[in-house]
């Protein structure tokens, strides 16, 4: 566990960054943040996003294809309604 400030210490003290968010939102829903996120910290090389449950796939991105794409930043801005689980 941890805030914020953690993650933002634990990318500048980190040369190369990976990072697995369960569905868009679980890693951010505002596309300027995670533009600047980027933008600000090259150590975050990879976003891999894990979309199995609802969907039956992963989505991965190289930083630079969220950076020059504004497509993708896009699907992070996902949060219209809450997903629902089978029952």
């Amino acid at each position: 566990h941890g805030s914020t400030v953690d993650f933002l210490e634990f990318l500048n003290n980190n040369p190369k960054i990976c990072i697995v968010s369960i569905d868009y939102a679980g890693f951010t829903t505002n596309c300027t943040d995670l533009k600047q996120l980027l933008r600000n910290n090259s150590s975050l090389q990879k976003v891999f996003i894990d979309q199995f449950f609802y969907e039956n796939q992963f989505k991965y991105f190289e930083s630079a294809q969220l950076l020059n794409n504004p497509e993708y930043l896009k699907l992070f801005n996902c949060r219209p309604a809450l997903k629902q689980r089978d029952k």
